[in-house]
Order: C-alpha cells, then structure tokens, then sequence
C-alpha cells in the first residue's frame, strides 16, 4: 500500500513537473512571439510612413509625424477616459463581491470583475506601448 501511494505520488510529481515545464515553454513561445509581432508592427508602422510620404510629396514630414503624434494623444485622452471609470467599475465589483450573494450572482459578478480586470489589463498595455513608440522617436 505504500508502495502504491509513492508510485501515485512520483506520477503525480512527474506529471505537474511535466505540466510545469510545459507552461513555461509555452509562455517563453507567447513571450517571443509577442516580441516579434512587436517587431512586425514598428516596421509596417515605419513602412506606413514612408509610404505615405512617397505617395503624398505635398506633405512634409513634420506634417506626418504631427498627425501621428496628434494620433497618440488622441489615443491616451480616450483611453484615459476610459481608465476612469473602468477603475470605479471594478471598485464597485470588488464592494459586490464582499457582500453576501447567491451562488449564481457570484458567479456573474466574478465574471464582470475578470472581464473589467483584462479591459483594464488590455488600456494599460497600450499605455505602455504608447509610451514605448515616444520614447523611440
């Protein structure tokens, strides 16, 4: 019986090991495809440029590059608007789930707390993309 208790204990170390390392190769894959669409997106945004620049002569480049920078304040107004009251939403989640509630209203609440969690998630990663592309250039 002991014996048969270590061998389902060894699988199962084996197993959450084997999970473990799993997990990890498929974050390191997300992680660098991540960075390669990155990648990808700085060079069709740079292409994007330079093609409007050669199709639009009138245009000098000032004149593209303040349209992009007035694109990304444009971007950060909205997603700020958006950041507030995405934080209250989710205060206001947090104050309903520390309240008595059915099994059923706890379920759709934690599922309005995930789903604000990954828009607010989502709003500050293009803070920190926005961010990044400013201090590119």
């Amino acid at each position: 019986e002991v014996v048969q208790l270590a061998n389902a204990l060894t699988k199962k170390w084996n197993l959450a090991r084997s999970v473990k390392l799993q997990i990890d190769s498929l974050a390191f894959s997300v992680s660098q495809r991540t960075a390669e669409l990155r990648d990808a997106n700085e060079r069709l945004q740079a292409n994007i440029v330079s093609r409007a620049a050669d199709r639009l002569p009138a245009y000098s480049r000032d004149d593209l590059e303040a349209t992009l920078r007035q694109k990304e304040e444009f971007l950060a107004i909205m997603s700020h608007e958006i950041l507030t009251p995405m934080n209250e939403l989710v205060r206001k989640v947090q104050l309903l789930l520390d309240s008595p509630l059915s099994p059923g209203q706890r379920e759709h609440a934690t599922t309005l707390q995930r789903c604000a969690q990954d828009l607010l998630s989502l709003i500050n990663d293009m803070h920190v993309f926005m961010a990044s592309g400013r201090q590119e250039t």
